[in-house]
Order: C-alpha cells, then structure tokens, then sequence
C-alpha cells in the first residue's frame, strides 16, 4: 500500500521525459492489470521478480496540480493512466464548514474484528532467506541474503448468475451513456467502470468471509462506483471550464481577507489586495446584499465579517 499526498508533484515528476520517476507511469497501469508476473533486472543487481504484483495507492491533489497535464484531448486522459483510477471530486461551489469531532479518536471494534478475520483468511507470505555463495573481484568469498517470498494461492470467489447479468447490463447502460455524452477523454473511464465494480463486489463478499459474490455485494459496489463516475465529470469540468473573471477573482480575495482576519476595515482589505477603495467597496456592498458579510460600526470605524462569525 501506498499513501501519496500531494500526488501533484508525483504527477509533475512522471510528465518529465527524463525524470526520475517517469516509469512510473506506466509501471501504474500495469500493475492495475494485475499481471501474474512482474520482473525487473540491472546489471548489478540481477533480476527481480514479483509474483502477482498489485498496488493499492491513495492520493490526493486538487485541480489546480492536474490542470497543467489533464486539460481536455491531454494524454492522460489517451493512455488510460487517470481511467484506473476513482476520481473522487466534490463539485465546485461552497465548501462544507463541519468541524472535526473533539476527544480522542476510537475506532469501533466492530470495524477492527472483521478487518482482523480478512487478514487471516487472506494468509500471509512466507518468506524464505536464501544464503547465496560467491566470490568478489579480488578472489574473496562473499555471502550474500537473498529474501524469497513463497506466496499463498489466491482465494477464488464464485460469481452467481444474478451478479453476472447485473455487470453485464451495467457494463451495457455505460457504454450506452458514454456514447450520449461524447466526451472522448471520458471513454477509458467508462469503460473501465463495470470491472471497477465488481473488484468492489468481491471485496465485500471476502470481507464478509463470502465464498461467492452475491448481489447485496453488487449493489453496494455499484452504489459507490456511481459516485465515483460523479466525480470524474466534476473533475473534468473543472480542469477545462473558463477561468473565472478578474472580478470574481477580486471578490475572493475579499473573502478570504475578511475570513482571515476574522473581521477586516477597508483599509486592512486595500493593505493585502492592494484593490482601490472603489472596488472593495462594491464587492463590500454586493456581500452584504448577498447576506455573506455584515457590516459592523464602532465608533470612527467600519468593520466588515463573515455572516458565519457574527455572534447571534
């Protein structure tokens, strides 16, 4: 497993022809693939090999970082690179303003024990040191420890036939949808959706200690792959849609200003924008009908706040 936050950089690095982690981006959609065998070799080193290689990987990133590679007819979206992974992206507009729970944070028992029954069901590798003799350049022996994994045999789920029809019709309706919407760098994607859900499927009858993969595993697997082909259009939306007008932009940083110092004047606004008056004061003006800003006056002074921060 592997967690990669600000995967802009690594998106960046893998873009460079000559970077040093450009094989990345095709090592990625291979390992997707799950091959049954994945080998490597240098000269100084040998050959690698690894048995049924696969990568779980969770990243994270905004727009803004995959903008610069993934505007619309780009690459990524040709090669199938972004189609193997979920797109998970909140559409665009207000942010949610919930707060983080207090106290220590304890992970339910209920959530531990069936996660701790997968892993042993599942079984762990063996692994095997192999004491490898030899002699160096200068005629001395050397022993060298070579680590040899001795994996398990995978665990075969049944697939009813009630889950057979439903990923086929799934698969299907995709391809149908895909066809409506024309939207070519969204074709990988589409097609990928149906196989994404029933890896989903059987996830969720193996952590259920299922021998078969039964429809409930479907549905919710479907359920969640519905929302990831959400996000996907989100995504794409917002790395091609226009860029926002100077205007807007300006009213953001007002925003951002007032929300900042938790209350600001307009001198303290034109301090960090270095907008003139006039322009602050119509953005004032607008929040204000708009409900987003109260103003405040005390004494000689006019403060502006966020509504969210006035006290009631």
């Amino acid at each position: 497993g592997w967690y990669f936050e600000e995967f802009g950089q690594g998106i960046a690095a893998m873009m460079r022809r000559d970077g040093p982690m450009t094989d990345f981006r095709g090592l990625l959609r291979r390992f997707d693939d799950t091959p049954d065998r994945y080998e490597s070799g240098t000269i100084g080193r040998g050959n690698d090999i690894v048995e049924r290689p696969y990568l779980a990987l969770l990243v994270s990133m905004t727009p803004a970082d995959l903008a610069p590679f993934a505007q619309r007819g780009s690459s990524l979206w040709g090669d199938g690179f972004l189609a193997r992974f979920a797109l998970i992206t909140p559409p665009n507009g207000a942010r949610r303003r919930g707060r983080f729970p207090k106290g220590e944070r304890t992970i339910p028992a209920n959530l531990i024990m069936p996660l701790q029954a997968w892993h042993q069901r599942l079984g762990i590798s063996q692994v095997e040191l192999i004491d490898e003799k030899g002699m160096s350049r200068d005629g001395k022996s050397i022993s060298t420890l070579r680590a040899k994994t001795h994996a398990g045999s995978p665990v075969i789920l049944e697939l009813t036939e009630e889950v057979f029809e439903a990923f086929y019709a799934y698969d299907d309706g995709l391809n149908e949808v895909s066809t409506k919407i024309a939207i070519e760098d969204l074709d990988g994607n589409y097609a990928r959706f149906s196989e994404k859900a029933l890896r989903l499927a059987a996830i969720f009858a193996s952590i259920g200690q299922s021998d078969r993969i039964e429809f409930k595993h479907w549905a919710r697997a479907q359920s969640v792959v519905e929302r990831w082909r959400a996000g996907l259009h989100n995504l794409h939306y917002q790395l091609n849609a226009p860029h926002i007008s100077g205007e807007v932009e300006n009213e953001e940083r007002i925003l951002k200003i007032i929300r900042k110092l938790k209350g600001a004047t307009i001198r303290e606004i034109r301090q960090y924008t270095k907008l003139s008056t006039r322009q602050i004061q119509l953005a004032l003006d607008g929040f204000i009908q708009a409900d987003l800003v109260a103003k405040e006056v005390q004494g000689r002074m006019t403060k502006y706040t966020d509504i969210d921060e006035v006290e009631i």
